[in-house]
């Protein structure tokens, strides 16, 4: 599960004063600093108590939330169903919860743009920022293939190639923790309306601005298109290569 706030260069600048003002009410690293983990200040009533301080920033200089969910065992099930004859699909990659998420998060967000207008302009690009992981390498290593095999439609989307910061140093990844805990609270718990509504229990949002609200989940069969895109780009366009789906007759997908 990937999640995270989206705003101006302004507004995280202007975020990133405040939320460093209020990082004392967070806990402190391993290096003696203070800095924001959810799952830190959620070990007790104390802490949690100080969460809404640190939401109201976060409420005050955000564009909208954004988030993207998939199931695991859902995503390993994809590897029985996708099938290209005379092919090997190496399912490294692919396979991994991660980088499946990522690929799922910036085609959907990206295809959903013409929606947003009336937040965020169509001229305007986005750029990403990850907090590190193992697969920064091969993200960026695909970066630019991946910008080509885009609809030309949705290519001026993009911004610059995604980067992987460190949240001690990049704050509004501190930010990002907090919406990601929530999501993977309230997912876990079945109740993901919650996360269109802001429903945080023993404190509520504001009276909402226009705010976007982006909540993009995936169930195994649109694992298994998403697949089958990718797949279709890197073999190419040109080359009559067939790739289906071996789902059993009358089987379902949650």
């Amino acid at each position: 599960m990937l999640a995270g706030y989206i705003a101006s260069a302004e507004g995280w600048a202007n975020f990133s004063r405040e939320w460093e003002e209020m990082l004392p009410h967070g806990t402190l690293n391993k290096h003696n600093r203070y800095h924001f983990k959810m799952a830190e200040m959620a070990l007790n009533e104390e802490r949690m108590a100080r969460v809404p301080g640190f939401y109201r920033i976060i409420e005050n200089h955000v564009l909208g939330f954004v988030s993207c969910k998939i199931d695991i065992s859902e995503l390993r099930g994809i590897r029985s169903r996708v099938q290209v004859p005379g092919l090997e699909i190496d399912w490294a990659m692919f396979g991994n919860p991660y980088f499946v998420a990522f690929r799922c998060l910036l085609d959907m967000f990206h295809l959903q743009r013409s929606r947003m207008t009336e937040v965020i302009p169509s001229e305007e690009r986005i750029d990403f920022y990850f907090d590190n992981q193992a697969e920064k390498n091969a993200v960026v290593a695909m970066w630019d293939s991946y910008i080509k095999e885009r609809p030309e439609e949705t290519r001026l989307y993009y911004g610059a190639t995604p980067r992987f910061e460190d949240d001690e140093e990049f704050l509004p990844l501190q930010a990002a923790d907090l919406w990601a805990w929530c999501v993977r609270k309230w997912y876990t718990e079945g109740t993901p309306e919650k996360i269109l509504k802001c429903e945080f229990g023993k404190f509520q949002a504001k009276p909402p601005r226009k705010l976007l609200r982006i909540a993009i989940s995936f169930n195994q069969d649109e694992l298994v298109e998403t697949m089958k895109r990718v797949l279709r780009a890197e073999i190419g366009p040109g080359k009559s290569t067939y790739i289906y789906d071996a789902k059993p007759m009358g089987a379902k997908s949650s």
